[in-house]
């Protein structure tokens, strides 16, 4: 499963899409000229986006190159900010890939009721995760579990909004949080207060993060795409400079009433009809460059044909970086350990609630395999229950393994074998718990786990269980990364 990550840039000379559209235009209907297949397959590509439905989500706000701020000093210095930013941009789009990641707790706690797991992963969602899960085997009675999880860094990132390299390097600390909250899906009140509130979860990621969004891949993508796109974004710059400063008066005159006029035209008829179709939109074009074409001197055809080429040969750059961005980061894998420190309040109808303190370590390495070996220690926030029986201050320990495998099939599926061994100190019992489970991912952003899950024994009952679990959950972060690329995939 693959995405096409959009690259984002506005070299100075045609910041705005209708300069450039212009200009690909006007060359294409040079008279005594043959234009190449690829100026009119990217003339199409840029009306279409002129075309794209009027609404505020999708603006079209590149009206700003009217303003052609480029220097003749600044071309080399903004054309290689430019390129970094067109690698950092992209980056924000990461988080849709980040679906495939085996170190991420995508639902419920261990402890929790209704869980699909048995071994909690070391890593949290970088934005938020919607889990619903059914069918605990350690639970004498077990339903249907709703999940929420999220991180400080959601908020402070204005809900992804603005999720940028900047951000994420300058938050490490809230992002590093993640908050969890587990609720009943029966109905009922399972304790005073908070209605249908079973567990909640705070984990910190000490160490070990393996986000592909992080700074380090980020200087990858600029070591290998950079140079090439900065020399691109160069030579368009420089062609397209030349051409509108060497502009005859007429045609300065005529082009700059054309821009204006193409973007007064497209607001009314946005305001008027709510929407365009690309053929008018060329059509509107073509009839807005006729004054300019018959002001054009042979000098200024001759330049305009060079910087056509230019801005072909850039457009071929930065669909190869997008290319290679996407083939950079698909490979990324951050081998080593991860540590995540968690501490769980889980309410507990039958006896006392009890608080849960957590060591998570994972370890992965290539090829697509990763471990994970945890300890937990279960404390009852009471010395007795209601009735009067007295309980010691460690209600349970227990240690959890695990071994992951994939993700595989294009980041469809991966697998885990996992096992749990926990020694109840007030009922005296020891549990052991079996885990096969496989996360399939069918749609970007939305993760099935389903598990065959065998237990020893129940936390009230001394017989054995063989249980399905099923449960799916929704990442936000993939969602929003999906929806800022435009949805694209290839």
């Amino acid at each position: 499963m693959s995405s096409k990550i959009k690259v984002h840039r506005s070299p100075p000379w045609h910041r705005g899409l209708p300069l450039a559209m212009f200009i690909l235009c006007a060359a294409a209907v040079l008279p005594g000229q043959t234009s190449p297949p690829t100026v009119s397959t990217e003339k199409a590509g840029l009306v279409s986006l002129a075309a794209r439905p009027c609404s505020p989500e999708t603006p079209f706000t590149e009206t700003r190159s009217l303003l052609l701020i480029t220097l003749a000093g600044d071309v080399a210095t903004s054309a290689v900010q430019q390129s970094a930013d067109a690698v950092d941009g992209v980056t924000a789009h990461l988080r849709e890939r980040d679906n495939a990641r085996t170190d991420q707790q995508h639902g419920a706690s261990s402890t929790a009721g209704g869980t699909t797991t048995i071994v909690d992963k070391p890593g949290i969602a970088d934005l938020i995760t919607l889990a619903i899960e059914q069918g605990a085997v350690t639970k004498t009675t077990s339903g249907t579990t709703f999940t929420l999880q999220t991180t400080p860094y959601l908020l402070y990132s204005h809900f992804g909004g603005n999720d940028t390299a900047q951000t994420w390097d300058s938050l490490v600390a809230l992002r590093h949080l993640g908050l969890s909250a587990t609720f009943t899906g029966s109905g009922d009140d399972i304790g005073g207060g908070l209605k249908n509130f079973q567990s909640a979860e705070a984990k910190y990621v000490v160490f070990g993060d393996r986000s592909s969004r992080d700074k380090v891949i980020r200087d990858d993508l600029r070591r290998q795409v950079g140079p090439e796109l900065t020399a691109a974004i160069v030579r368009a710059t420089g062609e397209g400079a030349a051409w509108y400063q060497h502009l005859g008066p007429g045609a300065l005159t005529a082009f700059e009433k054309a821009i204006v006029a193409f973007n007064t035209w497209r607001d009314g008829t946005c305001a008027e009809n709510g929407k365009l179709d690309a053929d008018t939109v060329g059509a509107e074009v073509q009839t807005l460059l006729i004054p300019v074409r018959d002001g054009l001197t042979t000098d200024d055809r001759t330049r305009l044909a060079a910087a056509a080429t230019a801005l072909l040969t850039e457009e071929t750059v930065l669909a190869a970086a997008e290319r290679r961005i996407s083939e950079i980061t698909s490979a990324y894998r951050k081998d080593g350990p991860q540590l995540s420190l968690a501490y769980d309040y889980r309410r507990d109808s039958e006896t006392v609630d009890t608080s849960v303190l957590k060591l998570l370590f994972g370890y992965e390495s290539k090829p697509a395999l990763s471990a994970n070996l945890n300890a937990t220690l279960e404390l009852n926030n009471d010395r007795s229950t209601s009735s009067g029986v007295i309980l010691s201050r460690v209600h349970a320990y227990n240690a959890e393994a695990s071994l992951t495998f994939g993700p595989y099939a294009h980041n469809a599926v991966d697998l885990t074998a996992a096992g749990n061994i926990k020694r109840d100190k007030d009922a005296k019992h020891t549990a052991a718990t079996a885990q096969a489970k496989l996360n399939l991912r069918f749609l970007r952003g939305v993760t099935i786990p389903v598990a065959l899950t065998y237990a020893s024994r129940t936390e009230l009952s001394g017989r054995s269980q063989l249980r399905v679990n099923v449960g799916i959950a929704i990442q936000g972060d993939a969602l929003i990364g999906i929806a800022r690329s435009g949805g694209t995939k290839s």
